[in-house]
């Protein structure tokens, strides 16, 4: 019989999601600077608005 695997694909998987969301960082802070330093400059407070979103 064959049982399920405790563990999704997602888990299974998870350093090869975070090393193509870091090369993926990379190469569009390359491609797009201007983008990627007016969504830098989007705080208030010394809190970073985009990482304040995706942490809550």
């Amino acid at each position: 019989m064959n049982t399920p695997s405790p563990i999704g694909n997602f888990e299974r998987y998870l350093s090869l999601w975070v090393a193509l969301c870091i090369a993926a960082g990379i190469v569009l802070g390359s491609a797009l600077p201007d983008l990627f330093q007016r969504m830098a400059g989007m705080e208030y407070g010394s809190v970073n608005f985009i990482v304040a979103v995706l942490i809550w």
